[in-house]
């Protein structure tokens, strides 16, 4: 899988170990239980262009303990997007979405498909829907000037900086991938983690129907 810039752990779906940034990615050898991995890790900045962390499982933006919404300003590749009022919001990589991004309404994603995924967290509207992103697009995330609250920026759950009314942070892919190694390929482990590991579309079977009783004349 890929990272975001500055390290953490793989969800409970699989492990994965990132290249530091001076090394160049291997080329995956032709045997069973390895694989190469997209690049789902993403990369933030700030608005000096400085890399302030990279994610392998996911980037927070939240409201910390102000008792009142933030408001976040959201462009794509430097187009409007939308305001997110509310307690803030998750971007994801595929590793990441069975984690906190699952916990709080985002989809599942296959480690395999090269997205971003976009979630709220408890937004103030009925109308805001989590979204996912092709991997290509590089998103801008910006405390509104108006906003009552600021918020705070966590990187895979640490180093959390303070983000004031008008600060921003740019996310996107990184370059290096994060080789996984599979006990048997990334598909099975990745679906048998998911109903073993999350309970995913499990339940108990009904007891069969027994045959009606014929009427007798």
């Amino acid at each position: 899988q890929g990272a975001l810039h500055s390290g953490g752990s793989a969800s409970s779906t699989e492990a994965g170990a990132a290249q530091s940034a001076g090394d160049k990615p291997h080329h995956a050898p032709s045997s069973p239980g390895w694989e190469p991995g997209a690049r789902d890790g993403r990369g933030a900045y700030d608005d000096d262009g400085e890399c302030c962390g990279v994610v392998l499982n996911e980037l927070v933006i939240d409201r910390g303990q102000a008792t009142s919404l933030t408001c976040l300003e959201v462009y794509a590749d430097r187009h409007f997007v939308t305001v997110i009022a509310g307690d803030g919001l998750i971007v994801a990589t595929p590793t990441g979405s069975t984690a906190y991004n699952l916990a709080a309404g985002g989809s599942m994603i296959h480690p395999g498909v090269p997205a971003m995924l976009f979630t709220p967290i408890c937004p103030h509207t009925l109308a805001s829907r989590p979204l996912v992103f092709p991997d290509n697009v590089t998103l801008s995330i910006r405390v509104s000037l108006d906003s009552r609250a600021g918020a705070y920026c966590g990187f895979d759950g640490k180093n959390r900086m303070h983000l004031r009314p008008g600060d921003g942070l740019v996310i996107k892919l990184s370059q290096w991938p994060v080789p996984t190694v599979c006990n048997l390929d990334a598909s099975h482990d990745w679906f048998l983690a998911a109903r073993d590991g999350l309970n995913w579309n499990v339940r108990h079977a009904q007891d069969p129907l027994h045959s009606p009783p014929r009427l007798e004349r």
